[in-house]
């Protein structure tokens, strides 16, 4: 990475109607779901934080082709000078493929198979594997290293989804696929800040969170994850916080299709994710 590079910024979409709506995947692409109105709050919400984080400087945002990740971009970008990005788009960072159409019975007997066989193995039918994303990403990241030798950017911003920041983030900080499996899901909206430093030892994730959707934009607790401490190796960007922009819904996705389960046997599909 070019040595005028100083952050590495991850964001995951804005809540999308698939989030709310597990049936839209059954008769709609995932890549053209939209943001809900919520989801667009999220990402106004993101590009205020991403403000408050790089100031002036400039920025390169690097965004996956799905129709949210734009959406999230466009919103974002509304807190900024036009003249302070730049941007472009990358197959690379797009969800994992769970295939075509999606039978809301079969995605939930996979959901479970996946828990058992774990994240990073598991193949969906018709779909990928983690380990697919992960190879991608690993390319992604060579690309990612020559652009900034040709674009020095102060900051850049990958717009992407819940998974695919997961396996960037494994694959950068060398994480055992054992530890892989264990983490949770991003919140829509969330952020992750890779800052430059020269401390080569272990570092614990901090989460910035507001205490209520009111104080989104306001003051945040501080509060330490209880996880272990992570080994970086030679790593010059330190993972120094996760930003979310709300109060989250559940931790994890795979309890998201649970209660999608659970809720179309009595009352409805939708979820207040």
């Amino acid at each position: 990475m070019h040595r005028n590079v100083r952050r590495i910024i991850l964001v995951r979409h804005g809540e999308s109607v698939g989030n709310v709506d597990a049936t839209v995947y059954g008769k709609m692409p995932d890549n053209i779901q939209e943001l809900t109105s919520w989801g667009k709050e999220q990402a106004v919400r993101a590009g205020r934080r991403l403000k408050g984080i790089i100031g002036r400087e400039d920025v390169r945002f690097v965004i996956s082709p799905y129709k949210r990740s734009h959406e999230t971009f466009h919103r974002m970008a509304e807190a900024l000078n036009e003249k302070q990005y730049s941007y472009i788009e990358d197959p690379r960072l797009r969800e994992q493929d769970w295939g075509n159409f999606q039978d809301l019975e079969s995605m939930a007997q996979q959901q479970k198979e996946r828990r058992r066989f774990g994240v990073f193995y598991y193949r969906f039918e018709e779909g990928e594997s983690g380990a697919d994303v992960y190879d991608r990403v690993s390319s992604f990241m060579e690309t990612l290293h020559r652009d900034s030798e040709r674009a020095q950017p102060k900051n850049y911003v990958l717009i992407s989804h819940g998974i695919t920041i997961r396996m960037f983030l494994a694959r950068y900080y060398h994480w055992p696929v054992d530890t892989l499996n264990k983490l949770h899901n991003f919140y829509n909206g969330q952020m992750v800040v890779m800052e430059k430093t020269n401390v080569k030892n272990c570092q614990k994730f901090h989460i910035h969170r507001p205490t209520s959707s009111i104080q989104a934009d306001g003051d945040k607790d501080n509060v330490m994850i209880d996880q272990d401490q992570y080994s970086q190796g030679h790593s010059r960007f330190l993972l120094t916080s996760l930003l979310m922009s709300d109060p989250p819904g559940p931790p994890e996705d795979d309890i998201w299709w649970e209660k999608i389960e659970e809720r179309r046997k009595t009352t409805s599909p939708l979820l207040g994710l």
